[in-house]
């Protein structure tokens, strides 16, 4: 093929592999996709035709290429290749050079061009094309710059399928449960789209084993596109549940996949109805599922896929304009599916109390919640598919678990309210003012008499 890959690919990419060969073919250049670590991801034949050999993408290390082809490369050439290769530092991503090669019929002029199409800069793309010396001109590398925008959207698509494999594997690799896991009773449905879209197809991605003496438990991926799921699953919760299906006597553990608003489908465990550590691996199982949501959703947000909800300095918290966003994106959401969500408004007595009030309602809030400050005294709770009882109950549960606190220090003192959509509207101004006035109570007790009369007059 064309273009090979390090390990095998979750998603059906031979459109997107196609293109990509395509345009690489008509315009002569050879490419490749590498971490920052000096692993090959993907490459073209054209590329790796500089190996001196065949290669092989997850076997042949970065320096297998310098090490071959360095020797052909004509004065000060090898140090830039080498600099090609081996960017010392992140700010080097964007780069481009022009070295000689020796060929049989004399010389070859390389243009080399690297960029990084992600924030972080974790791989970076390598990009280079053979003329005619004579020819060889500055506007050689701006080219190269244009088809590396032109070909980014692809290369994006190829990462976000890579990185996906690294972080779906260990979520299949998990052997904590009673007798182990074998094919079957894990599997996956991942979203085409971070956000709840109706219409949006899901890939069904299972585990397959690999025959190997060595290492029994080495395994691949592999996905299955499937329509919309319809029936009980076609509304995404948000919490973690138990359900059974009629035709299998075994119990089905249902995890939501979710970080912030947005939605990327479901994990299942199937368990044994006889295991008498059932609630133990539901806390197992939902934590892994916690870890999984974020490393979908850091992926995404560092190849520039989805926005994440904007958040305050001080306490890196959602902002005003982040929680805003979050419920527009729940009330679109509901829109759709059906389905509530609550809100919990908190003011503060006093603005000294933000800290120690922030670090408990960090340890209070589930991985679907959502906690930010819409004012320097105020925190807002955003409760996605709770009920009204749920919402009610999670008021109730949040004043017990402060109580014990606020008597050990006044500074929590505050006023609490709570709202709920859609009942009490679907504007997301309004819903803000309504979490922090209806249905409001104090919660805490008076200051000490002593705290506001100055120090002087409490020595007399």
């Amino acid at each position: 093929m064309p273009i090979q890959f390090s390990h095998s690919t979750i998603r059906p990419l031979l459109p997107v592999v196609n293109d990509l060969d395509l345009y690489l073919s008509e315009h002569s250049l050879a490419f490749a996709i590498v971490s920052r670590k000096g692993v090959f991801l993907a490459a073209n034949d054209h590329f790796l035709s500089k190996s001196g050999s065949r290669a092989t993408l997850g076997t042949t290390p970065l320096s297998h290429f310098a090490k071959n082809w360095g020797p052909k490369i004509e004065g000060d050439g090898s140090d830039i290749l080498m600099g090609w290769f081996f960017p010392s530092q992140k700010s080097e991503s964007f780069w481009n050079e022009t070295i000689l090669e020796k060929s049989g019929s004399g010389q070859v002029s390389v243009t080399l061009f690297r960029a990084s199409p992600t924030l972080s800069e974790e791989e970076y793309v390598l990009l280079f094309r053979e003329s005619d010396p004579a020819h060889a001109s500055n506007k050689i590398a701006s080219d190269l710059g244009f088809h590396f925008i032109a070909l980014k959207e692809n290369i994006l698509r190829l990462i976000l399928d890579l990185r996906d494999y690294e972080a779906l594997l260990p979520y299949f690799l998990k052997q904590d449960e009673p007798g182990g896991t074998v094919r079957g009773e894990i599997s996956l449905y991942l979203a085409e789209e971070p956000r709840w879209i109706p219409g949006s197809g899901f890939l069904k991605i299972e585990s397959r084993p690999i025959a190997n003496p060595e290492n029994p438990n080495w395994i691949s991926l592999m996905s299955e596109p499937v329509a919309q799921l319809t029936g009980p699953l076609s509304q995404p919760s948000r919490r973690a549940f138990f359900t059974r299906k009629d035709d299998i006597p075994d119990l089905i553990l249902n995890l939501p996949i979710f970080r912030e608003t947005a939605f990327y489908g479901w994990g299942f465990r199937q368990l044994r109805e006889n295991t008498a550590e059932t609630g133990t691996i539901h806390r197992k199982a939902l934590k892994s599922v916690q870890l999984l949501s974020e490393r979908l959703h850091a992926i995404r947000t560092d190849l520039f896929l989805f926005r994440p909800l904007e958040r305050e300095k001080i306490l890196n918290l959602y902002s005003r304009q982040g929680l805003i966003q979050a419920l527009e994106d729940l009330i679109e959401q509901n829109r759709f599916i059906g389905g509530a969500f609550g809100l919990i408004g908190i003011t503060l007595d006093d603005p000294s109390g933000i800290e120690p009030t922030a670090a408990l309602l960090k340890v209070f809030v589930r991985g679907a919640d959502i906690l930010g400050r819409p004012s320097p005294t105020e925190f807002l709770l955003l409760l996605p598919g709770n009920t009204a009882e749920m919402t009610a109950k999670t008021l109730q549960r949040l004043t017990t678990f402060i109580a014990p606190h606020i008597k050990m220090d006044y500074r929590l003192n505050a006023t609490v309210g709570a709202c709920h959509f859609p009942m009490d509207g679907h504007a997301p101004l309004r819903l803000i003012r309504l979490a922090f006035s209806q249905n409001a109570f104090r919660m805490g007790q008076d200051i000490p008499q002593s705290r506001l009369i100055p120090s002087e007059q409490s020595e007399r």
